[in-house]
């Protein structure tokens, strides 16, 4: 769930949210509730030394201007908190404009909205709502292609906690998501004709069930089960997949300055051919000649490890460490991913925070991704990070930043190297 301000139509939003909340939670009676509203607004500035994530010697496409660009962005956003003694309504929204110096064609503007109910009407049940969109730029280092694809998101979810005993809790937590995620520019070499798949989508169902031990307390423990069901469409040689899992779950503070959290199982995913979702004919010939889709089972440890550690009052430090299944939405594979990152932050005063920070990560492709000429592709990322983020007064924030990027790959053209280097200014009302 992204975490956005708003601010606007005080009066009417916070009459209107309370009727809803009031009937939503079934109260006997109006409940007058505690209403909250935030309006921000960011402007930004970066200049990336390898915007399209293009590997060093590979020429530049026709109709693009620079390898570089210098990026500036505008957005504004909003949040209504609502809330009473059994429940609470979150809405959330934010918009966002992105313009190129140089590679103007890029031009896009993106939007996220959001909305989240929680109910506790007593102390053996409770129950979470959520629903998030999101309509974002595909990042060029996934489609490794030039051109401009916009992916739209929608997911439905929900948690449901019942207190089983005073120490044992089940929860159960169904998930939708879909996913429309355009690929365009795909080619099978030099000479040959581009080929998009405009309509490319996923839509993934599931959900997980877990029961947590709660008697500890320094620690909490659990059992999850989980489940899901993906299906892609609108591609050549389209797959559909079902997934299950198996983890323990932990939570464990280890002193006043330490905390460990780790969720550790076994993932087994099967993928087998979806013809009632895949294109034929066209210009596919040249695509899809000799390829050997992500079909089959695969399974394996997964999990994430989580620690975080008080060096002294102003500094923490955070490490990560994860390996889990993971869909390559770019080209519809199944995707190992394998990983650890540090973070340091510094705290000298109220105002002002800096984190120096990195990760690398391995990732395993099952199968042979559409459009590139090999199978079991393998790449290693490698990213170092400076961030600041400094308050000039309580509502008014800037944050400089600099990230620096590079990839190795077994298929040469997906390998590349680059930085970021931005600052942003946020105002926030409330």
């Amino acid at each position: 769930m992204h975490t956005f301000r708003y601010g606007v139509g005080r009066r009417v939003a916070g009459v209107a949210l309370t009727c809803s909340l009031g009937v939503m939670l079934g109260s006997p009676q109006l409940v007058m509730a505690d209403a909250t509203y935030k309006l921000g607004a960011t402007a930004g500035v970066d200049y990336n030394s390898n915007l399209f994530d293009i590997a060093k010697g590979v020429p530049l496409p026709e109709g693009v201007s620079t390898r570089y660009d210098t990026i500036q962005d505008y957005s504004a956003s909003g949040e209504a908190n609502l809330t009473d003694p059994v429940g609470s309504i979150l809405l959330q929204a934010k918009a966002t404009r992105f313009d190129y110096e140089h590679n103007s064609y890029l031009a896009h503007t993106e939007e996220t909205f959001g909305g989240l109910l929680r109910w506790h009407p007593g102390t053996v049940f409770d129950l979470q709502l959520q629903y998030g969109y999101e309509r974002a730029m595909a990042p060029f280092a996934q489609t490794l292609t030039t051109a401009l694809a916009l992916d739209t998101s929608q997911s439905i979810s929900a948690v449901i906690g019942v207190n089983l005993t005073p120490v044992w809790r089940l929860e159960l937590n169904p998930t939708d998501h879909i996913m429309d995620t355009p690929l365009l520019g795909l080619s099978p070499g030099p000479g040959q004709p581009v080929v998009n798949f405009p309509n490319f989508n996923l839509e993934e169902k599931g959900g997980s069930v877990s029961l947590n031990y709660l008697g500890q307390a320094h620690m909490t423990a659990g059992l999850q089960l989980s489940y899901a069901d993906g299906v892609f469409s609108q591609i050549a040689e389209a797959t559909k997949y079902t997934q299950y899992g198996i983890a323990f779950l932990a939570k464990y503070k280890v002193n006043d300055l330490s905390n460990l959290t780790a969720t550790i199982g076994y993932t087994s995913r099967n993928t087998v051919a979806n013809p009632a979702g895949s294109l034929t004919g066209g210009d596919l010939g040249g695509l899809i000649e000799n390829f050997v889709g992500d079909v089959g089972k695969t399974g394996g440890l997964t999990g994430n490890i989580a620690y975080t550690h008080t060096l002294s009052p102003k500094t923490t430090i955070d490490l990560n460490a994860f390996r889990n299944l993971v869909t390559y939405i770019a080209g519809a594979n199944t995707m190992l991913a394998t990983g650890v990152s540090a973070d340091v932050t510094w705290r000298p005063d109220s105002k002002f925070d800096f984190t120096v920070g990195g990760q690398w990560e391995e990732d395993d492709f099952l199968g042979q991704v559409i459009g590139e000429p090999i199978s079991s592709r393998v790449d290693h990322a490698y990213s170092a990070h400076l961030r600041m983020h400094y308050a000039v007064f309580p509502w008014l924030y800037i944050g400089p930043n600099i990230t620096y990027t590079e990839r190795d790959s077994n298929y040469a053209l997906a390998g590349y190297s680059g930085y970021d280097a931005g600052v942003y200014v946020s105002a926030t009302l409330q």
